[in-house]
């Protein structure tokens, strides 16, 4: 086991960095740039394969821990030099079905006491043998830590994929800390929390975030391949086909006409994914005694037409689609790319602030 290995694989510096989001079907990349008024995003790219709607095999990695590091690799390289960019030094981040995670409560302690108290707790939570994993926390407050544990296969894993792209990993993290940086720093005077789902192909995390932190995370199977599987098992068409109606039509007409039958077809499984989300804002109130009232939808799943109108009645809060440049500046012609595409840079781009500050 080792503590810690997140901050002592991160060199420092105020260099530039490529925040790199290694999903289940596909890579995001976002360079960010410091600069004296605060981050820049400097060039960006999405790699996206479809193959793993035919073939379960196709996806880049899955929640069984497979993954295939020369030809994820090479993916991750291909996007890399289609960016035209220079920089090398690289943040990834994990997803959340190979982190598992817990919030510890310590008694009051002396500071160089906490390490060794967290180490010994985490062995009561953490579901695999402690020597086989790397441990990282955050301190949510003076007597309680958010505890990561990555196990160290999957470390090694995400250096060999770096490696054969030609880029220097400089830091690992769970994807929920990447989302948490992308939409607030410790120092917002804003400390209502906020629940993040973010839906992606294979898997949807879900997160509590306040001031930069994420609180609480969890996650669920049901995603986007779950929506695209029922509409093509229950309209009898091909996947791909599936796939397109998804991303064309949505939920906006539930209960008119010809539409009705795709729309119904996915209800049940947002429903599912909702009712995640609300036992994780029901954990935070519980444990914080704070009623999250707003929810953002991050991943590729959060531009299903429909899904925020759907999501907030469900969900009884405010639901916006993730916009993550509230802390990075881009030139304004970009603005028509980059608002389809928030929600899915959303966790690259936190990843890639954590390379500069």
């Amino acid at each position: 086991m080792a503590l810690g290995f997140f901050k002592k694989l991160f060199g420092g510096g105020t260099r530039s960095c490529l925040g790199v989001d290694i999903g289940t079907t596909s890579i995001k990349i976002a360079e960010i740039i410091p600069e004296k008024t605060g981050a820049r995003l400097g060039n960006y790219a999405v790699l996206e394969t479809l193959g793993y709607l035919t073939r379960g095999g196709a996806a880049l990695q899955a929640s069984g821990l497979k993954m295939f590091e020369q030809e994820v690799g090479q993916y991750l390289k291909i996007a890399k030099d289609r960016m035209h960019t220079n920089t090398v030094r690289a943040v990834a981040s994990i997803p959340s079905f190979s982190v598992f995670s817990t919030v510890i409560d310590l008694p009051p302690m002396p500071e160089k006491e906490v390490v060794q108290a967290v180490q010994f707790k985490a062995r009561q939570y953490i579901p695999l043998p402690i020597t086989s994993v790397s441990l990282d926390f955050t301190r949510i407050s003076p007597q309680r830590v958010l505890v990561f544990a990555i196990p160290n296969d999957i470390i090694a894993k995400y250096k060999l994929i770096f490696k054969a792209a030609g880029l220097e990993l400089v830091a690992l993290e769970a994807e929920g800390v990447s989302l948490a940086r992308a939409f607030g720093v410790p120092s917002d005077a804003n400390d209502a929390p906020t629940l993040v789902i973010d839906i992606g192909a294979r898997s949807t995390a879900l997160s509590v975030i306040s001031r930069g932190m994420a609180y609480l995370t969890a996650q669920t199977d049901f995603s986007g391949a779950t929506l695209t599987h029922a509409i093509a098992s229950g309209l009898h068409v091909a996947e791909a086909r599936a796939e397109e109606l998804k991303r064309r039509r949505g939920v906006v007409n539930v209960g008119f006409g010809a539409e009705e039958e795709l729309s119904t077809l996915l209800l049940p499984l947002l429903d599912a994914i909702l009712n995640e989300a609300k036992r994780l804002s029901e954990r935070y109130l519980s444990a914080y005694g704070v009623q999250v009232k707003n929810a953002l939808l991050a991943g590729g799943g959060a531009n299903l037409p429909g899904i925020a109108g759907y999501a907030a009645k469900g969900l009884g809060m405010r639901v916006q689609k993730a916009m993550p440049f509230g802390r990075v500046q881009f030139p304004p012609q970009a603005e028509i790319a980059l608002t389809p595409l928030g929600p899915s840079l959303a966790v690259a781009i936190g990843a890639g602030l954590r390379g500069i500050n």
